[in-house]
């Protein structure tokens, strides 16, 4: 069976505004009941949501994905968004109400310009960075679109998305330039890997699909970072490139006047 997202804006009519019930206080909601509690203040929560995927197994949603709009993370060029899943118990019967087998809540990331410039408060710029990061959705995909869509990236580990969004993005800039050190390479195809430098040089962060950075040894700043990227945008997943470097540099973003640095030891690229 096929899988079928379908996308919706969600929006709150005058109508089901009216009757809606009225919002409490914060103080009236903490003494309510635990599940009254929960019902207020995710009431609250609910309306920050302003997409929705349903994924179908045939013509039984199987699955339903929420998503805030794009916002600033207050790095530059990086936006997140939050995306809230629910598996749904598989019922035939379309009349029979929603029950969940289970539910997920994390944050997705996109970039949209460098990462590593020089970093202090975006002052001015905080405004034109919303209105990219706007820009940068839907965080789901469009209809039709399905497993095709580019989509938001997922990121696991050490810290924060921007230490191995700016080490690649240090990485790639190197390869453009010709400097790049030894780079390993597996191949998928007789002509994968001719060059891998230019291969590494040809990857674009804003086809990021996952990061995960590592810490081997917590008293040094040494890193490992994998991350998969989409050959372009819509592209299916199916294909494309992983990347897995070491790298020495700063853990966290810090007040600079200069792009941030790194020094890149073992890399490997592996086209799947």
């Amino acid at each position: 069976m096929g899988r079928f997202p379908i996308i919706f804006t969600l929006a709150l009519s005058a109508a089901a505004s009216a009757q809606a019930p009225q919002p409490r206080s914060r103080d009236e909601a903490l003494a309510l009941p635990t599940v009254e509690a929960a019902r207020a203040l995710l009431g609250n929560v609910a309306s920050r949501f302003v997409t929705m995927t349903v994924e179908k197994n045939g013509e039984v949603p199987v699955e339903v994905a929420f998503a805030t709009a794009p916002a600033g993370t207050g790095l530059p060029g990086l936006c997140e968004a939050t995306v809230l899943r629910f598996s749904l118990v598989r019922e035939e019967d379309r009349r029979a109400p929603a029950e969940f087998r289970g539910y997920s809540v994390g944050e997705v990331y996109k970039v949209i310009s460098e990462v590593d410039g020089p970093l202090g408060p975006l002052g001015p710029n905080e405004r034109e960075q919303a209105r990219r990061c706007a820009e940068a959705s839907p965080v789901l995909p469009a209809p039709g679109e399905g497993e095709r869509a580019a989509r938001f990236f997922g990121y696991r580990g050490y810290g924060a998305p921007w230490l191995g969004v700016a080490a690649l993005q240090g990485a790639i800039r190197t390869a453009r330039r010709g400097r790049y050190g030894q780079i390993e390479c597996r191949r998928r195809q007789p002509s994968d890997c001719q060059d891998p430098q230019a291969d590494l040089a040809a990857l674009d962060l804003r086809n990021l699909m996952s990061v995960d950075v590592f810490q081997p040894n917590p008293d040094q700043p040494n890193f490992r970072v994998h991350a998969s990227f989409v050959v372009e945008p819509g592209q299916a997943f199916s294909h494309g490139w992983q990347v897995s470097l070491e790298f020495n540099g700063e853990p966290l973003p810090v007040m600079r006047r200069r792009r941030a640095s790194f020094v890149y030891g073992r890399t490997r690229l592996y086209r799947y």
